[in-house]
């Protein structure tokens, strides 16, 4: 709970706003890289919404943590009734959570969403999470509200480049019929293909993909602005990303694109 210029823990007749992380001891620079991972997903997706933290020094435990916002609160201290996509889909606790693809997420959102841009919006998070290099975007890391005009997205959360580490490179989640892919193996046309269960058409796709490119420069600046995490930790995010970028998003994909192309017209 706020508590002047601090946070303090939740009294037994409160309601929490805030959630807070500490420091992992084996992940360093953990809450930093989430905080930088956040601005990076927020300046690539401009007209989507991620949720809101800080990174302070917390008397009561004596260290620093990353203080999120809850989403799920009303300015009146009421909660509001959201689900992750492991609940929506029917997921068990633990490592079901791994259990699926991105493509589940997508096609369930079509079945039950009233406005099919709820789809379009959760696969541009999938990609931007991808681009950064967000492995572990799992079922329990995207959720739905339930409102009174049917479901709807909630802001991003639990937004961390775990490829940082170097025993975070396997993409938490089928993408476009691969299992266990790693994320350096990861080519334009998986996004392609993927984006298919999103109900959304193959121009779409290729122009969402292209405005990240476009958007990078504003997701680097806020990296250089930052004045949360290290010189070094934040040159890496964005030689890593920029590296996939190139390698994964544009180079790889293109060339397949190109040659496909080709071959459709020879064809004809």
């Amino acid at each position: 709970m706020p508590d002047g210029k601090s946070y303090r823990p939740v009294r037994d007749n409160e309601l929490s706003t805030h959630i807070a992380k500490l420091a992992s001891g084996n992940l360093g620079s953990l809450l930093e890289l989430e905080y930088l991972t956040t601005q990076m997903v927020q300046a690539l997706l401009p007209n989507d919404t991620v949720a809101q933290m800080e990174i302070v020094d917390l008397p009561a435990v004596k260290e620093s943590a990353l203080i999120i916002e809850r989403f799920d609160r009303t300015p009146t201290g009421k909660r509001l009734h959201f689900e992750e996509f492991n609940q929506l889909l029917g997921k068990h606790s633990g490592d079901d959570k791994y259990d699926g693809t991105y493509e589940n997420m997508g096609e369930f959102v079509l079945r039950t969403a009233r406005l099919p841009v709820e789809a379009y919006r959760l696969m541009c998070r999938i990609f931007a999470c991808l681009l950064v290099g967000n492995t572990d975007a799992h079922f329990k890391n995207f959720a739905l509200f339930h409102t009174r005009d049917g479901l709807h997205l909630t802001p991003a959360y639990d937004l961390v480049a775990s490829s940082f580490y170097r025993q975070f490179q396997v993409i938490a989640l089928g993408v476009a019929g691969k299992r266990d892919l790693q994320i350096g193996a990861l080519q334009r046309n998986d996004l392609l293909r993927m984006g298919t269960s999103f109900g959304v058409n193959a121009d779409a796709i290729e122009s969402a993909i292209d405005q990240l490119g476009e958007r990078l420069s504003e997701a680097f600046a806020a990296l250089d602005t930052s004045p949360v995490g290290s010189r070094e930790l934040r040159n890496t995010l964005q030689k890593r990303t920029e590296k996939r970028w190139k390698g994964s998003f544009v180079s790889t994909g293109r060339l397949s694109s190109k040659k496909r192309s080709k071959g459709e017209r020879t064809k004809s």
